[in-house]
């Protein structure tokens, strides 16, 4: 094998999920002297007939988050080459998602992939769990932040206390659920603001918002403005496939967080140390409130969630582990 190739096929090359977790290996392995090509999976026959030929040629096939019919199963199985499955949310529950009944397509499609699998790479244990039925082997990777680029700086000296969340525009309706919390603190403390990071702005009665349109050059500048980040969820299967993305993004650049105990939330947050859990409205509020009114408290728990994410997160920690399962997937040290 002279200069080994690796195809990184991806469900959209827009997509978030793929900026943060496929991108950086493509680029690192090609650093490394590898072939590397991103493709994404195109919609008409044709393409996915051009795709598939593109794959007979690669020694290592890495997939994310895309889940085939029987048919195009079939055919990744008969070109027997070495395939690494990589995601980060509950694909198997798409139908979940959409709040629809579950008709078991995605399972099985999930099922499927997962049986011709060499390696499955999860962002989370309970994802991990759900590979781990039908794959032989499973790795946990969460999605990274890149610390060096994300790093604390929020204006000294300035007036109130900023509480924040970033998300998708479909995602609203998690913080939307903490309005009555929102009126009830603004009525204590006059001083706060709510910062939305979003394509989409909903309204919040009482509280004074500042809207964020999201953008990749702009991010960083907006996460610096919090003093508070925060990550709300339903307990649900759904819901529990989150990798905890935010909670990392908010401590990047030193921040409290306060977050829903629902899955990889609980592993990341370390309760009253680097953050908070609330469970009900009551938590929120107290736990909020604790922070909005403790200045000393906010500064001590932003140190210690820098830390977390610089020692068990970070995006270069994230390559070296990947770059270890690849070279031993292929028996070629990069």
């Amino acid at each position: 094998m002279n200069k080994t190739d690796m195809v990184f096929v991806v469900h959209k090359k827009e997509d978030p999920n793929s900026r943060l977790r496929i991108y950086p290996v493509a680029e690192e392995m090609s650093r490394r002297g590898w072939k590397c090509e991103v493709r994404d999976v195109p919609k008409g026959l044709i393409g996915r007939i051009r795709l598939i030929l593109r794959l007979f040629n690669a020694d290592i096939i890495l997939l994310h988050k895309k889940l085939f019919n029987r048919l195009e199963l079939r055919v990744l199985k008969a070109i027997r080459k070495k395939i690494i499955f990589d995601f980060d949310d509950a694909i198997m529950y798409t139908d979940a998602r959409r709040n629809l009944p579950d008709s078991g397509k995605f399972t099985a499609r999930f099922r499927g992939i997962m049986e011709i699998t060499d390696i499955a790479v999860a962002g989370n244990e309970y994802l991990a769990k759900e590979a781990g039925k039908y794959c032989r082997r499973v790795e946990i990777l969460t999605t990274p932040v890149d610390v060096k680029k994300y790093s604390p700086g929020r204006p000294d000296g300035r007036d109130g206390v900023v509480i924040g969340w970033i998300g998708m525009r479909g995602n609203l309706f998690y913080l939307e659920a903490l309005k009555p919390v929102f009126r009830n603190l603004a009525g204590k403390f006059p001083n706060i603001s709510l910062s939305v990071i979003c394509s989409d702005f909903p309204e919040f009665e009482g509280i004074k918002v500042k809207k964020r349109k999201w953008s990749v050059e702009d991010e960083l500048a907006h996460l610096r403005e919090l003093d508070i980040g925060l990550m709300p969820l339903t307990d649900d299967i759904w819901s529990r496939g989150k990798c905890g993305f935010k909670i990392l993004q908010y401590f990047s650049v030193g921040v409290p967080v306060v977050a829903s105990p629902v899955g990889i939330n609980c592993d990341i947050i370390k309760h009253g140390v680097n953050g908070f859990l609330a469970s009900s409205n009551e938590e929120w509020e107290a736990r909020l409130s604790e922070l909005i009114a403790d200045s000393s408290l906010r500064k001590k728990m932003g140190l210690e969630s820098r830390r977390t994410v610089a020692e068990k997160y970070s995006l270069e920690g994230y390559l070296q582990r990947y770059v270890s399962l690849i070279e031993g997937l292929s028996g070629v040290r990069a």
